[in-house]
């Protein structure tokens, strides 16, 4: 009887709501904030005379860049680190970021008769742990269209590592912007062999 009289003081304490159970532990995000990539340095020597500035080519079209669609398998998560998944904070501000900062600012000068259509697709966005590193991955399919003609599909990716320093958050975005920098002057080459230069 005494046992009886015990489990139904336990079914009587939990429906009551005096026991609960653990409340999961709160999910930190990883904020994406892009920042370009430095520019290089040029060491000036006093030995060698200055060389006449190098003209910058003038590119026959002009380019339209659409957003940066997801077109991830997984949009949740951006891989995981030792103990979690690494969940994005940010993401479309970020990728609005890389279309503009690396591809529609270094070619919205550009004139001519003809009109490139830049669209391109998010396939692949992780990072990870390796050893003492931090990788960042992404990949992009880009549609080329000029005057409105499909022309060209292209994949790109970029890589881009960091060593771990403390495996805070923020250090895999840093090795996501690392990955892009990597693959963005693939693709801006392949928009001016395109648009291919005027006479």
């Amino acid at each position: 009887m005494k046992l009886k009289s015990l489990v139904l003081a336990i079914g009587a304490l939990v429906i009551s709501g005096g026991v609960h159970a653990a409340a999961p532990t709160d999910q930190k995000f990883v904020e994406l904030k892009y920042e370009k990539a430095p520019a290089k340095r040029v060491q000036q020597t006093t030995t060698k005379p200055r060389t006449a500035p190098v003209s910058t080519p003038s590119y026959d079209c002009r380019v339209v860049v659409d957003a940066i669609v997801d077109a991830r398998n997984n949009r949740q998560t951006l891989g995981a680190n030792w103990a979690e998944p690494l969940l994005p904070s940010g993401l479309e501000p970020w990728l609005e970021q890389v279309r503009a900062l690396e591809l529609a600012n270094k070619t919205g000068a550009w004139a001519g008769g003809k009109q490139v259509q830049v669209k391109p697709r998010l396939t692949r966005l992780y990072s990870y742990v390796e050893s003492m590193n931090i990788h960042g991955v992404i990949a992009l399919d880009i549609e080329y269209w000029v005057d409105q003609t499909l022309v060209e599909t292209k994949k790109y990716r970029g890589l881009g590592s960091k060593t771990n320093m403390w495996n805070a958050l923020s250090e895999y975005g840093t090795a996501l912007n690392y990955a892009v920098h990597d693959m963005a002057p693939d693709v801006l080459t392949d928009i001016k062999a395109i648009c291919g230069t005027k006479s």
